[in-house]
């Protein structure tokens, strides 16, 4: 029955005015006797970006190149989301805006970001675009009634948390209250542009978390929710292998790039996927669930395209030709290892030949998919 459908609004617990970049916000999902429905969470506000304390529709910045990834849209302005059930952190997603971007290079076209569903996250089909959404709007008024009144660009975006990585519901016997912590990001990785400098700032205004929940209907159906794990390291040589741990069961890992020179500075998209220059060969190595070596080499670029669309085991659909990922709007590697692996006990390498130097070293940024159960 629809009345047994609710809707939750909450407020953060630190509630202010405005927030700004390296700012936590927390919120805490109360809804005793009743299921969280998975997939449902999202955060709402509004953004406003000014230079020299001046929003971007001033006459003084109308000229003024500001802008966000048009892929990542509202997320830019998260640096890092924790998810906490039951007393215990289940999911602490970092660069969290740089692994929005790569699901959506390879799960979507650039013309998906004109959908509802996209355009309500701030998403555009150009950065340039996103310049225009930051000026904001003024509705039409009654000539006779006054002047128009600034309207701020708002947004609602589904966070991509393990609470939205689910399916089914949650009920509160078992999570107890669940607390999400965001940090937001700072304001040169959220934004970037020729005039983006030192008196360029984000201001996020009435935020608010919502979910909707149904009745508990007291079963205790194991719940399964896809969560991420990242990591990321430093690359400086032609042959550079990279050994890492992973304290996860997973079944798939997805790459991407960025020149370190580049990360978090004023005029560069901080979530661009740059590519790794002639690369040559790349080798994933690792034992299978039998504990037998696995060693993954892939040569040929279009299948290292392919398996890095593949390596996003959470995609509704893949509408990415190889061109896009290929022609400087985004590169990545990645594999599906087509099986669950426990990782947390053994070193989990990828192997990178290309020409890459210390003269101009790379972040490698690593994101295994992973997955809980309650």
């Amino acid at each position: 029955m629809a009345s047994n459908y609710t809707y939750h609004r909450i407020l953060p617990q630190n509630a202010k005015a405005g927030y700004t970049e390296f700012d936590v916000v927390d919120f805490q999902m109360s809804f005793p006797a009743r299921s969280l429905l998975l997939g449902t969470v999202r955060l709402e506000g509004s953004v406003d970006v000014t230079v020299d304390s001046l929003t971007l529709d001033n006459a003084a910045n109308a000229t003024k190149n500001v802008v966000f990834d048009c892929d990542v849209g509202g997320h830019t302005f998260i640096e890092n989301i924790t998810t906490n059930i039951g007393g215990s952190v289940v999911e602490s997603l970092g660069d969290y805006a740089r692994y929005v971007k790569m699901s959506a290079v390879a799960m979507t076209s650039i013309d998906d970001n004109s959908n509802s569903s996209a355009v309500c996250e701030l998403k555009a089909c150009s950065d340039q675009q996103t310049n225009d959404i930051l000026k904001g709007e003024f509705p039409p008024v009654d000539p006779d009634a006054g002047t128009a009144i600034r309207v701020s660009p708002d947004f609602s975006i589904k966070p991509r948390i393990c609470l939205n990585g689910g399916v089914g519901t949650l009920a509160h016997r078992r999570s107890g209250d669940i607390t999400l912590s965001i940090n937001l990001a700072r304001n040169y990785s959220a934004l970037f542009g020729a005039d983006v400098g030192a008196t360029t700032q984000y201001t996020l205004k009435d935020l608010r978390l919502t979910f909707n929940s149904v009745p508990d209907d007291m079963k205790n159906v194991p719940v399964s929710m896809r969560t991420k794990i990242n990591i990321k390291q430093s690359i400086q040589s032609s042959q550079a292998n990279v050994n890492v741990r992973v304290p996860a069961v997973c079944d798939s890992v997805s790459c991407s790039f960025q020149v370190q020179a580049f990360e978090n500075t004023p005029g560069n998209d901080n979530q661009i996927l740059h590519q790794v220059p002639l690369l040559s060969a790349t080798q994933f190595i690792f034992n299978d669930s039998t504990n037998s070596l696995v060693s993954y080499q892939i040569r040929n670029n279009a299948e290292l395209i392919d398996r890095a669309i593949a390596s996003f085991v959470d995609a509704d659909k893949n509408t990415l030709g190889t061109t896009r990922l290929a022609n400087g709007n985004g590169f990545m590697i990645g594999l599906n290892f087509d099986e669950v692996i426990d990782l947390s006990n053994q070193k989990f390498s990828i192997e990178l030949n290309s020409d890459v130097s210390n003269l101009i070293p790379l972040v490698m940024y690593m994101y295994f998919h992973s997955f809980i159960k309650l």
